[in-house]
Parts: structure tokens; sequence; C-alpha cells
């Protein structure tokens, strides 16, 4: 088995750390914010994503394993624009008008 480090993981993991570090942060500074924590799981989801791409460039030898974390990615991927267009809404305090 070929076990040969690939570079290209490294800057999947610092972003997907610093991710989840921020998520962090702003979720504990204010836990019933709405806001706070639809960005929490933007980044939550986001982490996901840059996580799974690292996992994937560091198990690159070996296709199965990549493969399986390049699906666990697109789960991260899917979600992303979804809670990105909710925090934009609250954020900016868009309500459906009736």
């Amino acid at each position: 088995m070929q076990t040969t480090f690939n570079p290209y993981c490294i800057p999947s993991f610092l972003a997907s750390l610093l991710l989840l570090l921020l998520g962090i942060f702003v979720y504990v500074k204010s836990k019933k914010s709405l806001v706070n924590i639809i960005f929490s799981l933007e980044c939550f989801v986001s982490f996901l994503w840059q996580f799974s791409y690292g996992m994937m460039y560091y198990f690159s030898y070996n296709e199965k394993v990549a493969f399986f974390w390049m699906k666990i990615g697109y789960i991260g991927v899917i979600y992303i624009s979804v809670f990105y267009y909710h925090f934009i809404i609250e954020f900016l305090g868009r309500k459906k008008k009736e």
C-alpha cells in the first residue's frame, strides 16, 4: 500500500479548522440569536466540505477511500447555499410580506 503524503490536503485542513473555530466562536458569543445559529451552521457545513476534501487529498492513494470522502463533501456543498440564503434573509431582517 502506497502511503505518500499529499501536500494538497494542508490548505483544506487549515481552512476547515478556521471555519470550525469561527462557527464555534460566533455560536458561543450569542447562543440565542438566530443569525448566529444560522451562521454557525453555515460554518459547520463549510467545515464539513473543506475537511472532507482535505481527507480526499490525504487518501488520494486509495481510490475507494478518496471517493468516500468526496461523497461526504457533497453533503456539505448542498447545504452551503441553503444556509447562506437563510443567513442573508435573517441578517437583513427581510420577512415574507403577507
